[in-house]
């Protein structure tokens, strides 16, 4: 059986059915929030071009660039593709399942204390179906305890305390020897654009390439509390108005926030 981990990272929101099966990924670019005042996201694939497979690829890379660190000559020539305005649908896989927690994920059928939340697909800057695969929501280093404030008053108490993922992988799995993702511009009907990723093996006898979707801006951390954060809701239906939507801020010691809080919700 053949292999492929997807990474996640960035201002992204997981939606799960309620009945469960699969998960759609809402990239939200912050930006699009007036009142936030944040800089342009873009979501971006990222895969090692000796991973590529030119026979089933026909959307060629938007760019390759040379990775930094003394890497393998195989690992060091990336590719990049902007996805921004696309729907993606990843090809294959068994149902998702979580084999890590999803309390790692800020919900926001929580955070709105609303017994159930409609999905708003419109509001996404880019969209990617997951019809399966193994979920988990990693902590990078050092473990920070965050809660929630106010919008519109960050300095009030946080009303309660949780670890935050920083980054969600998810391994697939096929029969296949690539895994096959599946471009077009939303909204279009367009024909489907196709990447071909080389796959690994569960046997251990290669490792699973990884395939990295990030949604990150080129703005400086911010300091305190994590206001983007906000724009993540715009993947709910009726969405609370901006200054009531809670926020992260620290409560463990930390000087400062990347672009990493991802969000979950069911619908």
């Amino acid at each position: 059986m053949s292999t492929c981990l997807l990474r996640f990272s960035g201002r992204l929101v997981f939606a799960e059915p309620r009945t469960g099966g699969s998960l759609d990924v809402h990239a939200i670019d912050p930006r699009s929030v007036a009142r936030i005042g944040a800089a342009q996201h873009r979501l971006c694939m990222t895969v090692a071009r000796s991973g590529v497979d030119s026979v089933g690829t026909t959307r060629a890379p938007d760019l390759t660039i040379i990775a930094p660190g003394d890497l393998k000559p195989s690992e060091l020539e990336l590719a990049v593709w902007d996805l921004g305005g696309q729907d993606v649908r990843i090809v294959g896989g068994a149902e998702i399942r979580w084999a890590g927690s999803k309390t790692l994920l800020a919900n926001l059928g929580q955070l709105t204390r609303r017994q159930s939340v409609g999905r708003n697909a419109d509001r996404a800057m880019s969209m990617i179906h997951l019809p399966g695969g193994a979920v988990t929501p990693r902590v990078l280093g050092k473990t920070y305890s965050f809660g929630f404030v106010p919008y519109k008053d960050p300095s009030s108490a946080p009303s309660h305390a949780q670890q935050l993922a920083d980054i969600v992988d998810v391994l697939v799995e096929g029969n296949g020897s690539t895994l096959t993702i599946e471009i077009r511009q939303r909204g279009s009907s367009s024909p489907v654009q196709k990447i071909s990723i080389r796959a690994g093996s569960s046997q251990g006898t290669s490792k699973p390439p990884v395939v990295s979707f990030s949604n990150l801006c080129t703005s400086p951390p911010q300091q305190g509390v994590d206001k983007e954060f906000a724009a993540l809701y715009e993947a709910i239906e009726n969405p609370p108005p901006v200054p009531d939507r809670l926020i992260p801020t620290a409560i463990s010691t930390i000087a400062e926030f990347p672009c990493y809080a991802l969000a979950y919700f069911q619908y």
